[in-house]
């Protein structure tokens, strides 16, 4: 049977293997944290600055009256909260429940940025096996397509911070290349112009077109990268939307594994 629509919240037919995975996380105990399920909730209270705490409404009623409470925006917090939790524990149960969601058709996937796991909004498979490769590259390109990546995807998105962080990833991949000699101060916009002005530069395809090149690809990539940030002095502000964000990101994905491969060079 197929389903084409993903399924947010946590519906009627994920609720029972969601909560069970929650009730069995929050009694999970370790060598190095035997607090009690009572206070992963307060801690999940405090980390989260609930409005309506409900580590009382946990201890008074017990975990049906919670997820009653939580609802489905509050209980997926609740289960980003322990995916996390088990991650710094070393506890191996997120596999399971990346397997419940898949399973079920959930808009929500485990995902693990820069060595913090959490949920993460789900995007084709094939653009998320690309954005890994990419996220796994060693250095400061890696670690900020990371950053861009949960702060477009994840639980609580911040769609500046992603915009601006996709920016940083190509800046940290392209510019000690393009502009070794300017490395530190390099900043997207300069290497857009080194680029245009050498005018030598290609991605490693022997056949090109005569009028679309490589060169001309990789330069308009870049430069509505650059130019949809609005982060010039005296220009009036505008905050990036989600849309901008996630576009910013499936910019900055290919730009990064070409520049990092070596698949961008001079002629």
């Amino acid at each position: 049977m197929e389903f084409d629509t993903l399924v947010d919240g946590i519906p009627p037919h994920l609720k029972f293997s969601v909560w069970k995975w929650v009730n069995d996380s929050l009694s999970a105990k370790t060598l190095v944290d035997k607090r009690s399920e009572f206070e992963i909730v307060a801690d999940f209270d405090l980390d989260s600055r609930r409005p309506n705490p409900v580590a009382h409404v946990f201890s008074a009623l017990g975990l049906r009256a919670m997820a009653e409470e939580l609802g489905p925006d509050g209980g997926l917090d609740l289960v980003d909260f322990l995916i996390f939790r088990n991650t710094l524990l070393g506890q191996k149960r997120n596999e399971g429940l990346e397997k419940i969601l898949a399973r079920g058709g959930s808009l929500w996937c485990v995902g693990v940025r820069d060595g913090h796991a959490g949920l993460e909004r789900r995007v084709p498979e094939g653009v998320h096996d690309a954005a890994n490769e990419v996220m796994a590259i060693r250095g400061n390109a890696g670690t900020l397509m990371s950053k861009a990546w949960h702060a477009a995807f994840g639980r609580n998105p911040n769609y500046e911070e992603a915009y601006k962080n996709a920016v940083l990833a190509v800046e940290a991949a392209a510019t000690h290349i393009v502009e070794p000699t300017n490395a530190e101060l390099g900043t997207l916009g300069t290497t857009v112009k080194k680029l245009r002005n050498d005018a030598n530069w290609s991605l490693n395809i022997r056949k090109e077109h005569k009028s679309e090149t490589t060169a001309q690809v990789v330069l308009a990539l870049m430069q509505s990268l650059w130019t949809g940030q609005e982060r010039h002095a005296g220009v009036t502000h505008y905050p990036n939307t989600k849309e901008e964000a996630e576009a910013a990101v499936f910019l900055a994905v290919p730009l990064v594994q070409w520049f990092s491969s070596g698949a961008i060079k001079r002629r």
